[in-house]
C-alpha cells in the first residue's frame, strides 16, 4: 500500500513538473518572450548599396524588413522580401482582373498546407511610372502584418504560454509557384531566432 501511495504520489509531481508554466492562465507572453536561440539567424549583410538584416535559404537571398509603427502585441513587425531567381507565377496581364495575384501553398510547423491568393501587383511595378518591370517578377514580398506571419506568431504565443515552445520549431513553409505545371519552389524559416529581436530592436530604435 505504501508503495502504490508514492508511485501515485510520484505520478503526480512529474505531471504537474510537465504542465508548470510561467505565465498564469490568460496571460499572454509579450513578444519579446517569443524568441530564444533556435530558428533561422539573421545577419547583418553589408553590400555595395547599403547594409541590410537578411539571410539565405536554399539558396536564395532573403532581405528582412521592420515596421515600427505597427503594435507588436498584435502585429508581426518584421516582414520578408525573397529573391527566388527566376520569376514566379504571378497574374501579368493588365486586362486580367486577377491582375498581380499569385496562388501559393504555406504551413505552420507541420500543419497541412492551406491554399492562399497573395497580391502583389504592387512589388511589380515601378512607384515612378507605375509599369510593369519584368525582372522583379522574380520577388516576393511577404509584409510585416500579413496574415501569415500573425498566425505564426500567434501561434508561438501558445507554445510559450503552455510551456512547450521547445517542442515546436514554428517553421513556416512558403510554396512559391515558378511555373503553370504547379512547380514550386520550397522556402522555409523560423523567424523566432533571438537574432530576429535584436535587428528589429536596433532598427526601431535607430528609427525613433
Amino acid at each position: 500500500m505504501k508503495h502504490l501511495c508514492a508511485l501515485t504520489l510520484l505520478l503526480l509531481s512529474v505531471d504537474t513538473m510537465a504542465n508548470t508554466s510561467p505565465f498564469s492562465a490568460g496571460q499572454i507572453p509579450n513578444f519579446q518572450q517569443l524568441f530564444d536561440n533556435t530558428g533561422t539567424v539573421l545577419n547583418n549583410i553589408t553590400n555595395k548599396t547599403g547594409s541590410y538584416y537578411g539571410t539565405r535559404v536554399n539558396g536564395m537571398d532573403i532581405h528582412v524588413t521592420f515596421d515600427c509603427t505597427v503594435d507588436s502585441r498584435k502585429t508581426f513587425p518584421m516582414g520578408l522580401l525573397i529573391n527566388a531567381e527566376q520569376n514566379l507565377q504571378y497574374q501579368a496581364n493588365f486586362m486580367e482582373p486577377n491582375f498581380g495575384i499569385i496562388q501559393l501553398e504555406y504551413a505552420i510547423n507541420d500543419e497541412s498546407f492551406r491554399s492562399i491568393a497573395h497580391q502583389g501587383a504592387n512589388d511589380m511595378m515601378s512607384s515612378q511610372d507605375h509599369l510593369l518591370k519584368p525582372d522583379r517578377l522574380s520577388r516576393f514580398n511577404l509584409p510585416s502584418g500579413h496574415s501569415i506571419l500573425n498566425q505564426a506568431m500567434r501561434d508561438r504565443e501558445q507554445y510559450v504560454q503552455n510551456n512547450q515552445a521547445g517542442h515546436d520549431s514554428h517553421s513556416i513553409t512558403i510554396m512559391l509557384p515558378v511555373s503553370a505545371d504547379q512547380d514550386s519552389i520550397a522556402v522555409t524559416f523560423n523567424p523566432f531566432h533571438i537574432s530576429w529581436l535584436n535587428a528589429y530592436t536596433t532598427t526601431c530604435q535607430n528609427e525613433i
